[in-house]
Parts: C-alpha cells; sequence; structure tokens
C-alpha cells in the first residue's frame, strides 16, 4: 500500500517572516534583493493561501494578521485601524497568490480606500513612513468603534 501524497504545509515562518509594523518601534532585519517582495498586509485576520507551488509539490502560505501577536491570549488589546505589518515573502510565491486568488477584494481598492494586501517599494521605504497615508487611509470596520460615531446613546435611567 503506498501512503497517499498530502500538500506540503508551510507555515507563514518558513515561507515568509514578518519585518515590520507601523505599531511597535523596534526594528527587524529586512531581507533584500530581486527575489523577495515586501507586502503591507492590514488584515484583521489571518489569510491563508492552499495549493500555492513549490518545485512539484503544493505548500499553504498564511499572510498574518494585524493581531497576530494575540493568536491564543485569554486577553490583550486589539491594533487600532490605520495600522498595517511588512510582510516579507518570495517573489515567486507573491506572483502565485495573485494569479490564483488576485480577484479577492483585499488586492483591489474599495469605495476609495487602498487594499489590505499590497505591496511596496522595499521594507526601509515601508518603515520610513512613505506609505504613512495610504496604511492610515485603510479601514477593515472590524476594529474598535467610537460608538457616538456608530450611533451608540447612552441609556438614562431615571
Amino acid at each position: 500500500m503506498t501512503k497517499a501524497k498530502t500538500a506540503k504545509k508551510t507555515t507563514a515562518n518558513d515561507s515568509g517572516r514578518i519585518v515590520g509594523s507601523t505599531a511597535e518601534t523596534d526594528k527587524k532585519e529586512a531581507l533584500s534583493g530581486a527575489d523577495v517582495v515586501t507586502l503591507r498586509v492590514a488584515l484583521r485576520i489571518s489569510m491563508k493561501f492552499d495549493s500555492i507551488p513549490d518545485g512539484d509539490k503544493k505548500k499553504t502560505i498564511v499572510l498574518p494578521s494585524l493581531d497576530e501577536a494575540l493568536r491564543g491570549k485569554s486577553s490583550g488589546i486589539l491594533t487600532s485601524e490605520g495600522n498595517a505589518i511588512f510582510y516579507q515573502l518570495k517573489r515567486s510565491d507573491w506572483e502565485a497568490i495573485q494569479k490564483m486568488y488576485g480577484q479577492l477584494q483585499c488586492f483591489h481598492s474599495y469605495q476609495g480606500r487602498p487594499p489590505l494586501i499590497a505591496p511596496v517599494e522595499s521594507a526601509t521605504a515601508a518603515k520610513s513612513g512613505a506609505y504613512r497615508e495610504d496604511i492610515e487611509a485603510t479601514d477593515t470596520k472590524l476594529g474598535q468603534q467610537d460608538p457616538t460615531k456608530v450611533g451608540v446613546t447612552e441609556d438614562k435611567d431615571e
């Protein structure tokens, strides 16, 4: 009996890496070169891309969310809207994701807002604030909300 072949599972750490965030002050070493792409990711939940070609095998790539550090914790503070992480992965993986999943809304502007996932020039440019306007304009509508702006009124019992 032969075993059925299964798709190779690759975690975010194996296929890519977070190189910075607008919500943090420490800097991580960024990769560089023509075979690496840096993405601006403003997702509220991680996004998993299956069946990405990896030679003669397939792999799964997971783009992390803004609040990935809270995964598995019982409490914590959500990152406010208008922030993003900078994530690097192989250019061939990014091109495969675009080819297979490029029609998804997260890759396109919506109602005048920038896409939630978009390539940036470099990790250095991203960290320098070159994309600050686009990042601040990003709104998933899933972040913290101001009760007065969404029509919540205080109930005054007498």
